[in-house]
């Protein structure tokens, strides 16, 4: 068993910086027989459900940080439980709102639920003046003024903890950090500022590398494996939550979802047929059994909040959101099968998309968030990541080709 834990590691979501991925990254902690590894991308969680995933997969316990950059200043939050975790959330969103005049107004109140590792003295300096320094530890990073930071941490008695502070996987994976860096830049590889690249030796070394390095301070070793101890918890993404639709008027949901279903029904289709009652039965049957209730009456009350909406995809196959005014087209009419959208066997949730009207998005989402509460309602975004066509341009950009070179390979791609 290894006896060192990587706590400072970036993968490809410290975007345009991190130069692996996290399956490379956990990969490679297997194959040295680590038994912990940490994921701290750059003020930044995105990465998290995958890690998890593949840190399982891979027999090893998944530690949940970030690297806080904020105002000059920089330090790793690590997660000791849920609370701390989060608290991380909460320090995260500050940074990108820019809330706090500098990084430790941010993690002033950390409290005991997260260790905060750093390099840099003047914060260490800053949260030695406000601060027990329990769960404050200076990082110190093989290649980065390891000797005068460990100096600093004697005279006021800090604890010290060793990090690689990794940014790829191998060593020679700096020349994909370099041109990371070159695109995200906007420049040659050339003309990249040395201060925007990472150290070469920021790379996934082996625990015995680690601990070599570390034979004049073995304390720094023994504390990257009691901070991950500690940091064992459990983040479980498996389950889903939904909201509680509040205008029941303490009726039971699912009683409440039939009769406003059965309302819709006689207005769409002016009386209840056998066909139309054998099929509303059998979704809302699905629907009871799966626990979904809820999310139908919630999609309901926004779709019909304005006067015109558009509710498409496989959600198109439910009578229950035809009735409900969600969608608009009949699926009894235009023989649409109700599996397509939901069924038994499916584990997933719903997926009901509703277009509203440009000049309408606003209100509408004002409307969710003072309604079901800004503690309830969240927006979500999409990774975007470079297709064959695009990442083929950037590459030839920042090695200096010109643009009628570059477009004379990629018009010849289909992406």
């Amino acid at each position: 068993m290894c006896q060192f834990v990587h706590l400072h590691v970036h993968s490809n979501y410290s975007f345009c910086r991190g130069a692996a991925t996290i399956r490379d990254l956990c990969a490679a902690a297997h194959r040295m027989g680590m038994t912990h590894l940490a994921l701290t991308d750059r003020n930044g969680l995105y990465g998290l459900g995958w890690f998890i995933e593949a840190a399982r997969e891979f027999g090893l316990r998944p530690l949940i940080g970030a690297h806080l950059c904020y105002e000059g200043n920089e330090c790793l939050l690590l997660a000791k439980n849920l609370a701390g975790y989060q608290y991380l959330c909460q320090a995260i969103t500050a940074i990108h709102e820019q809330r706090g005049r500098s990084l430790i107004d941010i993690v002033r109140d950390h409290c005991a639920d997260t260790f905060i590792l750093t390099q840099d003295s003047a914060l260490l300096q800053q949260l030695l003046a406000s601060h027990n320094l329990t769960n404050v530890f200076a990082e110190l990073i093989p290649y980065a003024n390891r000797e005068g930071l460990r100096h600093f941490a004697r005279e006021n008695a800090i604890p010290v903890v060793a990090t690689n502070a990794v940014y790829f996987v191998a060593k020679d994976d700096w020349r994909l950090h370099r041109l990371l860096r070159a695109i995200d830049l906007n420049t040659s590889l050339q003309r990249v500022p040395p201060d925007e690249l990472v150290d070469r030796d920021a790379w996934f070394t082996s625990g015995a590398d680690m601990i070599a390095r570390f034979s004049d301070c073995p304390e720094a070793i023994a504390n990257a494996l009691k901070i991950a101890r500690e940091c064992e918890f459990d983040l479980d993404f498996g389950g889903f939550v939904f909201p509680s639709f509040p205008d029941t008027d303490g009726e039971d949901i699912f009683a409440f979802l039939r009769k406003k279903v059965v309302a819709g029904i006689h207005k769409r289709y002016g009386e209840m047929t056998a066909v139309i009652q054998e099929r509303l039965d059998h979704e809302l049957d699905i629907i009871r059994d799966k626990g979904f209730a809820a999310y139908f009456l919630v999609l309901a009350d926004v779709a019909n909040k304005v006067k015109l909406t558009c509710g498409r995809g496989s959600a198109a196959a439910s009578i229950v959101s035809y009735a409900l005014g969600i969608t608009h087209v009949d699926p009894i009419r235009h023989h649409l099968f109700f599996e397509r959208f939901l069924n038994r066997g499916r584990q997933d949730p719903p997926d009901i998309d509703v277009d509203f009207a440009w000049d309408e998005r606003d209100s509408v989402l004002k409307y969710l968030f003072d309604k079901y509460g800004p503690e309830r309602t969240a927006m979500i975004s999409n990774h975007s990541t470079f297709k064959a066509r695009s990442a083929v341009r950037e590459i030839a950009k920042v090695y200096g080709l010109a643009d009628g070179e570059i477009n004379a390979v990629t018009k010849k791609m289909n992406s």
